[in-house]
């Protein structure tokens, strides 16, 4: 009886010790399940990022946190493709007067989500906007803000706006916004050092993102082949920042005003 006794003991016990324990191996063809604590994957969800950065196009980014605003954001860059208003180097007319139309074509292109631009494609965008320019006003030279945005509007439908800025932050809430600036220049204040010196008098560019780190406007320049994603500091871009005011020889004296693209 005794021997009885100890034998179902036993078996009770050895029944109890494997079906508590966790098998650490899996026959081939199976798969293993994790388990995680839920202490530990909130602890993973709410890791803070060290660094606030953003460098894709704002309308893939989560809004939904109030505190994610631009005074919080510390590197904005949009997605634009680039090529230069002299795609083919050559800096013959119209090429040498088309750094108007060369930055709406990127515009145009940041305002439908498309990531491509060939060379071909923005010859012939350029020179579809000169013969626009010419027919709708007999000149395609030398575009103010509001004359380049109503180009815009008129030819790719763009929602675009002239808006005057009072300080260079101004502009970091428009791109924190996820909204493209087209920016009319004194060129030669910009002192890029790949323009033909002394540089143009009246340029135009397109700012796309900037970044805290450094106290830089991210740019796509396009006045040279080498101007993509050129970056210039804050106070550069504040200084050259002057509209046409009708004759080149006075740019220093044009408004500071912007063109603000929303997709």
């Amino acid at each position: 009886m005794k021997k009885i006794l100890f034998i179902i003991v036993w078996a009770f016990l050895a029944g109890v010790f494997f079906v508590s324990e966790e098998p650490h191996s899996y026959p081939q063809g199976t798969v293993a399940s994790v388990r995680i604590q839920p202490e530990l994957l909130e602890t993973v969800q709410r890791a803070p990022n060290t660094v606030e950065s953003i460098q894709s196009a704002p309308d893939r980014v989560d809004r939904s946190d109030k505190t994610t605003t631009s005074d919080r954001l510390e590197r904005i860059l949009l997605d634009v493709p680039f090529q230069p208003q002299a795609p083919f180097r050559n800096w013959s007319e119209p090429w040498q007067e088309a750094c108007e139309e060369a930055s709406l074509v990127l515009a145009n292109r940041f305002a439908h989500g498309t990531q491509t631009l060939t060379r071909e494609e923005m010859r012939d965008e350029i020179a579809r906007l000169v013969d626009f320019q010419n027919r709708q006003y007999g000149d395609y030279k030398d575009s103010d803000a509001a004359r380049t945005a109503a180009i815009g509007r008129a030819v790719y439908g763009l929602a675009v706006e002239v808006r005057e800025i009072g300080a260079a932050g101004e502009l970091r809430e428009v791109l924190g916004e996820g909204k493209l600036v087209i920016a009319p220049m004194a060129g030669r204040e910009l002192n890029n050092p790949y323009f033909t010196p002394p540089g143009p008098l009246y340029h135009m560019l397109v700012i796309r993102g900037y970044d805290d780190a450094t106290g830089e406007f991210i740019t796509h320049d396009v006045g040279t082949r080498r101007g993509e994603g050129m970056r210039y500091p804050y106070d550069v871009i504040w200084n050259a920042l002057h509209d046409f005011p009708g004759d080149k020889e006075r740019i220093l004296e044009g408004r500071k005003a912007v063109i603000v693209v929303s997709r």
